[in-house]
């Protein structure tokens, strides 16, 4: 089911004021956490880049990225950035080393969260994560894999 879209190494720096929003389930939205370096469909959280999720099919398609905070993202910030003496702009760090787009079914009883515009994060039926999806351009959601679906999509709070 995954296709490669490309395959140029990307690295971005975004410059919020903050990345933490209070969440009543951390097990979807986790607060400053570092993301994985390798995926596997199959189980666990991951942070994407959300392209898109069909209503009628239920798929999402997505490109998983590092989201580094705290010390992960000062350390590959230098590593990126030798020369600069500061930290990442507003603490963290987005790693995309391997530009591809995945598949996968979100699962009908999935947890989805938004942003809302009082930067709260609040519960979503599949078209209003679709619909915030297609209006938020490259922002970074929290995925959450179980038995190869995805049970639980989270957006990541970055101003």
């Amino acid at each position: 089911m995954p296709t490669a879209t490309s395959t140029v190494p990307r690295t971005t720096t975004v410059a919020p004021t903050s990345t933490t929003i209070a969440s009543t389930d951390d097990s979807v939205c986790p607060s400053e956490k570092s993301s994985p370096a390798n995926f596997d469909a199959t189980h666990g959280q991951y942070a994407a880049y959300l392209y898109s999720v069909d209503t009628t099919t239920r798929v999402a398609s997505f490109d998983v990225i590092q989201f580094l905070a705290g010390n992960d993202a000062i350390t590959a910030y230098h590593k990126a950035n030798p020369s600069v003496s500061h930290g990442p702009p507003d603490d963290y760090f987005i790693i995309n080393s391997y530009v591809h787009t995945d598949h996968a079914v979100v699962t009908a009883d999935a947890q989805l969260w938004v942003v809302d515009p009082q930067l709260s994060l609040s519960r979503a039926t599949l078209a209003q994560m679709s619909k915030s999806v297609a209006d938020s351009g490259y922002r970074v959601y929290w995925l959450t894999f179980a038995n190869s679906q995805i049970i639980g999509i989270c957006q990541q709070y970055t101003p």
